[in-house]
């Protein structure tokens, strides 16, 4: 519950959450990574990420989140569905692959959730972006627990449409 600016922060993936997935669901994604899962069922253990836009006014709503860069040394998965049954898309492309210039549309106030793969260990860092049809005045979170304080990159200019580029580390 403390919000921090979000190059503050690694967000730590534990060994523990490595899986191996069953055949048919290895066949869309890898056969086996670091899963964070969208119920939380592990979250004492392992990172639940989300984003959070309550705190957005309605007006300013739709948000756009887009991952101007994604790095790592494998592929990472982000997708809605519970578990293993599938794999809804959560990006505007309708892909599941988080790979720069994804972006993730949202059109009223929400707290969501979604299934996260790390294919490998290592250092990932995704630069992300919030943008708005309506100019934006207060903070935005995009993981859950993290700000981007995205009021305070705008107080300069209220009528600017996008934060400032945050930086997270995995």
């Amino acid at each position: 519950s403390v919000l921090r600016e979000a190059e503050s922060v690694i967000m730590n993936v534990p060994q523990k959450a490595y899986t191996e997935f069953p055949e048919n669901f290895a066949r869309k994604f890898v056969p086996s990574g670091y899963f964070l899962g969208i119920n939380g069922d592990r979250q004492s253990e392992i990172p639940f990420p989300g984003w959070d836009s309550m705190s957005v006014p309605k007006s300013a709503h739709p948000l756009e989140y887009e991952f101007l860069e994604v790095k790592g040394p494998g592929k990472v998965f982000f997708f809605g569905s519970p578990s293993y049954r599938g794999s809804a898309s959560l990006f505007e492309s309708g892909n599941t692959q988080l790979v720069s210039g994804e972006k993730i549309w949202q059109p009223e106030p929400r707290h969501v959730h979604g299934n996260w793969i790390f294919e490998k260990r290592g250092i990932y860092t995704m630069k992300v972006r919030v943008s708005s049809k309506a100019a934006l005045s207060v903070s935005s979170s995009f993981l859950n627990g993290l700000s981007d304080r995205a009021a305070a990159a705008l107080d300069a200019n209220r009528d600017a449409q996008s934060s400032r580029v945050f930086t997270y580390t995995w």
